[in-house]
């Protein structure tokens, strides 16, 4: 269906009907709570609450998520696109960063994203944190601090565009 029209390395940006999923987007202001990275064989990786970093069908996402959209890194080479998703597999069973998660939302509170640069559990993930360092191991940014990217910083990156 839709998949054949992405490529490798295309970040999936995402929201759930859930409470949880508002509220991220409430306290983030975007429109998207979740963000995950294509693989080109029909599958995204992320980090998930309580599951941690793991590879989810792109197909199932349209079952839980009321809204599904694809970015595409302009001018992302298939050399790049191949070591981000390197990345991506060698993080595969890391927990989920809750702390991190929490922090994030104290930061946006307090206007301090652009600042902060500890985190407290440097190995582990909130998602958009996990496509954040992908993509910057092979030096594209989407902010100034890794791990204080949200997915509306990656929505908004004058580094992507729209393709679904």
């Amino acid at each position: 269906m839709i998949a054949f029209k992405m490529h490798k390395g295309d970040i999936v940006l995402s929201k759930e009907q859930t409470t949880m999923s508002w509220l991220v987007r409430k306290v983030t202001k975007s429109n998207w709570s979740h963000v995950g990275i294509y693989n080109g064989l029909g599958k995204v990786i992320s980090s998930v609450p309580f599951r941690g970093v793991v590879y989810k069908n792109y197909g199932d996402m349209f079952d839980v998520c009321s809204n599904v959209c694809v970015y595409r890194v302009k001018d992302l080479s298939e050399e790049k696109a191949d070591e981000v998703l390197k990345f991506c597999d060698s993080k595969q069973g890391i927990k989920y960063d809750f702390a991190q998660a929490a922090l994030l939302g104290w930061r946006i509170v307090f206007n301090t994203l652009e600042t902060a640069k500890s985190d407290p559990n440097p190995n582990n993930f909130v998602c958009s944190e996990l496509v954040a360092e992908a993509f910057h191991s092979v030096g594209i940014d989407f902010g100034k601090i890794p791990d204080n990217v949200l997915p509306g910083t990656i929505e908004k990156s004058p580094l992507t565009r729209r393709i679904i």
